[in-house]
């Protein structure tokens, strides 16, 4: 009886083993082939305005259209990304910022920290605290600027809001 408890605990050792490579042959088909098929249709694209001044851009993500006149600022949350509304709401996509970034043209907005992406529209100003900088942003939100782009924030506000420019001094004060 013991040589058939073995034999009996043996089989049934093989059987989970080769459910568990059947289910590793499973995931790997699912995340190489089948989930970038279906992600890709979820992917954020930007549709073009058909007239620029009439019809705001958007954003698609999935199903959804956001326009960009609508937005504040956009924030990656690990796999997500935040879509924050000039009201203050947010509403959260499966995306990556970089994807969405990439969709949007340069003369909308810049990025000033690997996370963050601010559409022009909503830039207010900058501040400095201590020796870091923030982009203030229409409601008061401060949005990080990484010690390494501070440089190509200031290139890009003196070419993209030259109205801003004149107030250079104005736009870093301490806090």
């Amino acid at each position: 009886t013991r040589s058939e408890e073995v034999l009996s605990l043996s089989f049934k050792l093989g059987e989970t083993v080769r459910l568990y490579f059947i289910a590793l042959v499973f995931e790997f088909l699912f995340l190489h082939w089948i989930e970038p098929l279906w992600s890709e249709s979820r992917e954020a694209s930007y549709i073009p305005p058909k007239d620029a001044a009439n019809v705001p851009a958007t954003i698609q993500v999935g199903e959804e259209r956001v326009a960009t006149s609508s937005l504040s600022h956009l924030k990656s949350a690990e796999h997500y990304v935040e879509f924050i509304l000039l009201d203050g709401t947010c509403e959260m996509h499966r995306a990556k910022l970089r994807d969405v970034v990439a969709t949007l043209g340069e003369d909308v907005g810049l990025q000033p920290h690997r996370c963050f992406w601010v559409f022009r529209h909503s830039i207010e100003g900058v501040v400095r605290k201590g020796t870091n900088r923030f982009l203030v942003l229409s409601g008061g939100i401060e949005v990080p600027i990484a010690r390494n782009r501070v440089n190509d924030v200031r290139a890009w506000l003196a070419t993209h809001m030259p109205e801003a420019e004149g107030q250079s001094a104005s736009l870093v004060r301490q806090a």
